[in-house]
């Protein structure tokens, strides 16, 4: 699967969980301006010195220099509450997309399913949260590591519990795409642990996008009205329609009551609920065996 550039210029984006703050400078510089990025961080600015030394300067600068905004101390699973979100003018802040990469509580939880419930808390409480601040047809774009545990997360099944967020398409993360780019760990770089340029995640990640549901049932109308489908509709309701002068005729030469018939039409519709009920458990397999869930 070929990756795309996720992103436009002209979009309000927000940037939460940054860590050295170098993909928030990537798409600076992809798109020569910054007046619509705002990177956050949920470490102060003295953490950040701490945990990534004197680079993650140089890259606040940037986004600074290409009037981008920069906040620390912004804490993901509240963004409905971060008040310094809003743009001058504006009561509540409103995102036309939401970038967090890499989430991850980094609480050194050495339980694998203890650590797996804490981040699936964390996350949660995070798609409740960008969900208040994100515009009517604005996406959330959330990049995981491949593998274990991070595949347990279920992140579609937590996105859709919390919200009416719905998972619209996924992609393999492409560090190329975002030139300057530098994976760092949630507890920062650590010699021992920790490699440089982005060695960390060459085992490969992905890019989950998500929409509102309104976004999902706007294409899947536009699916319904295409001119092939609306012709497969025709079909079908001519096809039906020869079915039930064919049965009621056969009502007529039996002498059977419109009673009965009515009871027929009954059934029949509880088999075509029982046939949906049927597809809809075999996409929601597949999209499990495809790994989108």
């Amino acid at each position: 699967q070929v990756s795309r550039f996720l992103y436009n210029v002209n979009d309000e984006i927000l940037l939460v969980g940054e860590g050295n703050c170098s993909f928030s400078r990537a798409l600076v510089e992809k798109f020569e301006v910054g007046d619509k990025i705002t990177c956050t961080t949920y470490d102060t600015y003295d953490v950040l010195k701490t945990k990534y030394g004197d680079e993650v300067d140089g890259f606040i600068q940037q986004l600074i220099d290409s009037n981008a905004r920069v906040q620390h101390g912004i804490d993901a699973t509240k963004l409905h509450e971060a008040k310094k979100l809003a743009r001058s003018g504006e009561e509540t802040a409103v995102f036309d997309t939401i970038v967090f990469n890499f989430p991850h509580t980094g609480a050194g939880i050495k339980n694998t399913e203890r650590n797996i419930l804490a981040n699936q808390e964390m996350l949660t409480n995070f798609f409740e949260s960008a969900y208040k601040v994100l515009s009517e047809k604005g996406e959330i774009h959330l990049t995981i590591k491949l593998g274990e545990p991070y595949s347990q997360w279920r992140v579609a099944k937590l996105a859709e519990r919390a919200t009416d967020l719905y998972l619209k398409n996924s992609q393999p993360f492409d560090c190329t795409l975002y030139p300057g780019y530098e994976h760092r760990r949630t507890i920062g770089f650590d010699e021992g642990k920790s490699k440089a340029g982005n060695h960390d995640i060459e085992k490969g990640a992905r890019t989950y996008v998500f929409v509102r549901d309104t976004e999902r049932r706007i294409q899947e109308q536009k699916v319904k009205d295409h001119p092939r489908n609306k012709k497969r509709e025709r079909k079908d309701s001519r096809v039906q329609a020869k079915k039930r002068t064919h049965h009621d005729d056969d009502s007529s030469d039996d002498g059977e009551s419109g009673d009965k018939g009515g009871e027929g039409d009954d059934r029949q519709d509880n088999d075509i609920h029982k046939q949906s009920n049927a597809f809809e458990k075999v996409k929601f397999t597949k999209l499990e065996m495809n790994g989108l869930m």
